[in-house]
């Protein structure tokens, strides 16, 4: 394995982790927003993008499972959790989340999201 296709891995690894970091970031002029609209309306914001972000984390997940999937040096441990998991619908959840869908809450997220290991 070149040192390269490693650096190249873990920096898509960082890209995921950072989304990962925010997930629970606050909004900008959170306050007066709760002002204007409510606090209610602001906390429902709040959750519907940390759903989001979570939804662009486990995608970019999936970017770094197929750069893996590239390497020469593999880990037989690591092998074995990809081919146990649900990667191929955490393939389908990276295609919703990057390529537009006709609805919002097409199954190829629920999916995902439903297998009690992901």
């Amino acid at each position: 394995m070149t040192y390269t296709k490693l650096v190249m891995l873990y920096s898509h690894w960082v890209a995921a982790d950072s989304i990962y970091a925010t997930r629970r970031a606050a909004i900008s002029g959170e306050e007066k927003l709760a002002q204007q609209i409510g606090a209610e309306a602001v906390q429902a914001a709040k959750m519907l993008s940390a759903f989001y972000r979570m939804l662009v984390f486990y995608a970019l997940v999936y970017v770094v499972v197929e750069a893996y999937r590239e390497l020469d040096d593999r880990s037989d441990e690591l092998d074995r959790l990809l081919n146990e998991g649900p990667i191929d619908n955490l393939r389908r959840l990276r295609n919703a989340v990057f390529h537009v869908q006709d609805e919002p809450f097409t199954p190829k997220l629920w999916d995902f999201l439903h297998t009690p290991e992901s």
